[in-house]
């Protein structure tokens, strides 16, 4: 593996991660009921939750 395709695997991974829980919340919570409403709704907080945190992370100088 070069040091590009590391460079380029280490900069997409969490972004690709964080889609992937994205959609597969949105599947989840459109087409099926019950316990995989609260796995969509945990999938689609998942942006939100690492944007406050991240948002915290940089107020407290981290």
């Amino acid at each position: 593996m070069s040091a590009d395709a590391g460079r380029f695997r280490r900069l997409w991974l969490w972004p690709v991660v964080i889609a992937c829980a994205s959609a597969f919340g949105l599947v989840c919570a459109l087409v099926a009921d019950d316990l995989w409403d609260l796995a969509g709704a945990l999938c689609l907080g998942v942006p939100s939750a690492l944007s406050l945190w991240i948002l915290a992370k940089s107020y407290r100088g981290g």
